[in-house]
């Protein structure tokens, strides 16, 4: 990997606070749930996990912040413990984020997901997790959608509405 390439990597929790910051109008007193803290897919690794950036900022900006993660057992101090959840139901977050590419992710069912949030709420796919079919899914359930890369979800809102 480029130094470039690097340095773009670590910019991009930066950049999805900042999308979320825009879609919001402000952080304060939202409830964030992320989906994925480990570094790589699938695998419980915390070493340089961009999870922890985007946690800080949210928490830094009156965002109540919650990491859930199937792989990680010991979040080893990277994550205040009170902030793990562990349950499967996110009717108490106003924002999902899904922030590392597990195969669980990936093969979310969207209508059982749908059960499990708030209406209204907000999720933001920050790997390319959701195809376009879920995401048409969620916002014809009136669940917004936005993501890192994913400029055409515009197109589908306008489509739907």
């Amino acid at each position: 990997m480029t130094i470039e390439a690097i340095q773009i990597n670590d910019k991009m929790p930066l950049h999805t606070f900042d999308l979320i910051k825009n879609e919001l109008g402000s952080i304060k007193g939202k409830k964030f749930v992320m989906c994925g803290a480990s570094y790589l897919s699938d695998i419980a690794d915390l070493r340089n996990t961009p999870t922890k950036v985007l946690y800080t900022k949210i928490k830094e900006h009156g965002g109540t912040c919650h990491i859930s993660d199937p792989f990680i057992n010991d979040f080893e101090g990277v994550f205040d413990k009170n902030d793990i959840y562990t349950g499967s139901d996110f009717k108490d977050y106003d924002v999902i984020i899904f922030t590392v590419r597990y195969d669980s992710y990936l093969n979310l069912n969207p209508i059982k997901f749908v059960k499990s949030i708030k209406r209204g709420a907000l999720i933001v796919d920050t790997f390319d997790i959701l195809n376009d079919e879920k995401i048409k899914y969620f916002l014809k359930e009136k669940i917004n959608v936005i993501g890192v890369g994913k400029g055409h979800i515009k197109n589908m809102k306008d489509e739907i509405s």
